[in-house]
């Protein structure tokens, strides 16, 4: 069993499914540390959810955290500040990789959608209905050449059509 994000809740508008929640489908694989998600060694893999109410809901599939409003394809530069300290000196992140993705790629049950990207986009948009109860979001980027690398963030709501 594993623990399951509630998606659809009264008392949640947003729920974002992080890559350290991410169940990979090969067990080597880590992303609990922000230096793989930087430099996309992450492969494959996908987040449990429980959906309280059946529904139509929207999906943000993106490869950075919203809140960097940061293009898909491209690197986050290496930090020169940081909040967290180890041994009184701050950690920092090294620079990320930029990547190819011409697709992304969603799948929430029998549902599943793919759109084509121009490289500018922060978040790929997907509106999906989904039924009560158990449930796996596995979301997907896709280069030029069509090799699938897994999405790191997927942020979900209620769509209110």
């Amino acid at each position: 069993p594993y623990p399951r994000a509630v998606i659809g809740h009264k008392n949640d508008k947003e729920v974002w499914l992080t890559p350290d929640a991410m169940v990979h489908d090969h067990a080597r694989q880590k992303t609990a540390m922000q230096s793989y998600v930087l430099q996309k060694k992450i492969s494959a893999g996908f987040w449990p959810i429980e959906v309280a109410e059946k529904g139509t809901y929207t999906f943000e599939v993106t490869r950075w955290p919203k809140e960097l409003n940061q293009p898909m394809v491209e690197k986050l530069p290496a930090s020169t500040t940081g909040d967290i300290f180890d041994k009184g000196k701050p950690v920092l992140m090294s620079e990320g990789k930029a990547i190819s993705i011409a697709k992304v790629g969603l799948r929430v049950g029998d549902g599943e959608k793919e759109v084509r990207i121009k490289g500018t986009e922060t978040k790929a948009v997907f509106t999906l209905p989904v039924e009560e109860g158990p449930n796996l979001v596995r979301a997907w980027f896709i280069d030029e050449k069509g090799k699938e690398i897994g999405a790191t963030y997927v942020y979900i709501r209620k769509a209110y059509l």
